[in-house]
């Protein structure tokens, strides 16, 4: 009895031995993502942030004021108050000098209306009252005294020869009360001199006026 007592207790141990046991493996961690156990974020590069540019951009002027028959740079005649033009032409020319009042029409026109001329040197603006507001109606141009900062539209010469001019197209010449006149009648320009004079004194943009 002890003998089977013995045999089988030596069998029991030899099975309880040769049990394989499974080891638990922890889970590895990628080195380049931790350190000591803290985990370390691989961080991309961020560029350097670019400074926006809040300057105010600049408004360039034109250095050159255009006379038209129908504008002065971009103020229409007829219809621009002379509070809106006067402080560009002051800005650039100075300040004018101011004539008298007249009284004035349009030719054709049977309508009168009060005129005052202010002037820069060689350049005169006319300024009409209609009403209750003071409009640009017109200017002319001395050709001997052009103020400096001034061009006409289209690339019109200051000092053309009678000649040439009515050898143009869209030019009516025609001379009254000892005074020549050439009109660009698409560009409501005129050229004046003295009847006789190979090349006008004087040009004007705007109506024709008539002036008391």
């Amino acid at each position: 009895m002890k003998a089977r007592l013995a045999i089988a207790l030596a069998l029991a141990l030899t099975g309880c031995s040769g049990a394989t046991v499974t080891p638990t493996i922890p889970a590895t961690t990628s080195p380049a993502t931790t350190t000591s156990g803290t985990a370390t974020t691989s961080a991309t590069p961020v560029p350097a942030e670019t400074p926006s540019d809040s300057s105010t951009p600049t408004v360039t002027t034109d250095p050159l004021l255009t006379l038209g028959g129908r504008a002065i740079g971009d103020r229409p005649l007829g219809s621009t108050p002379q509070s809106l033009l006067e402080p560009d032409l002051v800005a650039r020319l100075g300040k004018p000098k101011v004539g008298a009042t007249q009284l004035c029409q349009v030719a054709g026109d049977r309508n009168r209306f009060a005129l005052v001329d202010h002037a820069w040197g060689g350049l005169t603006v006319h300024y009409g009252r209609r009403g209750a507001a003071t409009l640009a109606i017109g200017w002319e141009v001395a050709l001997d005294r052009v103020p400096d900062g001034l061009r006409l539209v289209d690339r019109l010469p200051w000092r053309p020869t009678f000649a040439a001019l009515a050898a143009s197209d869209g030019v009516e010449v025609a001379s009254t009360a000892g005074v020549k006149r050439a009109r660009l009648t698409g560009r409501a320009i005129s050229y004046t001199g003295e009847v006789g004079a190979s090349s006008p004194d004087t040009v004007h943009g705007g109506p024709e006026l008539t002036c008391q």
